[in-house]
């Protein structure tokens, strides 16, 4: 078991859903950034799973100055 298991949360990856609930914009708009460049590009984890990376999501909400 991780020594902090708050760090170990911060770790992996999120689906939408998740993603969804820290975010103040539509998946729609989600997905117009994606394509833009303007945020996080997701990974295909399977052909039917898509995620994004935890860490770099937490990075661009902090550069943009978006609360967790």
């Amino acid at each position: 078991m991780p020594q902090n298991v708050e760090t170990a949360a911060n770790h992996g990856f999120m689906r939408q859903k998740e993603l969804m609930k820290m975010l103040p914009f539509s998946p729609a708009t989600l997905w117009r950034m994606v394509k833009a460049g303007t945020f996080v590009k997701p990974v295909k984890l399977s052909t039917r799973i898509t995620a994004w990376n935890r860490l770099d999501v937490y990075e661009w909400m902090n550069k943009q100055g978006v609360q967790k």
